[in-house]
């Protein structure tokens, strides 16, 4: 927030009423730090609807005959990121990710598992 170190205006307006500013998380920075561990064979990550705006999920399919659990995922990316990019949502292991024809991951299909797990 370096452009508003004194500027008290810009400060107030980037917060909102409930005095709370928003963090942007890019999904492929989880998925780039989430394949470097050694049991995650593929990933991907949305955000969950959550009271403060959003939270980290990431959905991983592990890699045949390793065990890693949701703490450990979870431990693993706090290594790298500030706690507002951590996995808040928590993890869910999953056998596929959904992509779409040019293989990008279909984001819009795991936010409506997201969805019905909330029903």
């Amino acid at each position: 927030m370096k452009g508003y170190l004194k500027d008290l205006e810009s400060t107030r307006a980037a917060y909102d009423a409930d005095g709370y500013y928003q963090v942007r998380v890019a999904p492929a920075e989880l998925e780039d730090i989430l394949l470097k561990h050694p049991a995650i064979k593929d990933v991907a990550v949305v955000g969950k609807p959550d009271r403060k705006g959003e939270v980290a999920v990431a959905f991983v399919i592990k890699k045949k005959g390793v065990e890693v659990g949701e703490k450990e995922i979870v431990e693993f990316v706090k290594k790298f990121v500030t706690e507002e990019k951590w996995l808040h949502g928590g993890v869910r292991f999953v056998d596929s990710i959904p992509r779409n024809r040019s293989e990008k991951i279909s984001r819009k299909d795991l936010r409506k598992l997201l969805e019905e797990e909330l029903k």
